[in-house]
């Protein structure tokens, strides 16, 4: 493990504990350096960063994390959508184009998931019945 990633893996667990206790600003200002390379957190690494951002009144952050989330797949597990929607924190964003963008997105490919699924189910199926 280089040094880097070391040092990246402890800041993002010293953010998860400024979560817990939701000292949401130190946790924005432990994210902000780490998540300029969106290749250095996790889909909830970003979650997490926008809700303290949205909680310190930064809002552009807020909204580019989540959509950054949203790419890496948040949205995509049952109930996390709607979760997000109903969470209160985010409020004040409700109301912007890009807001619902973000959520028009997961939803879509949440959409398409189970879709896939939907479709894998029935060739499975189609394979089982020729093969008994």
């Amino acid at each position: 493990m280089s040094y880097s990633f070391a040092q990246n893996y402890e800041q993002i667990a010293k953010a998860e504990e400024f979560v817990s206790k939701k000292d949401f600003c130190n946790t924005y200002e432990t994210f902000k350096p780490l998540l300029i390379d969106s290749n250095q957190g996790s889909i909830y690494d970003y979650y997490y960063a926008s809700l303290s951002a949205v909680n310190c009144k930064k809002d552009e952050d807020a909204l580019n994390w989540l959509n950054v989330a949203a790419e890496k797949g948040l949205g995509l597990k049952d109930g996390e959508i709607d979760f997000i929607k109903k969470d209160e924190s985010f409020k004040e964003l409700k109301s912007t184009e890009k807001w619902a963008s973000i959520i028009n997105t997961m939803q879509n490919k949440f959409a398409d998931k189970k879709l896939i699924e939907k479709l894998y189910e029935g060739v499975y199926d189609t394979l089982e019945k020729k093969l008994c």
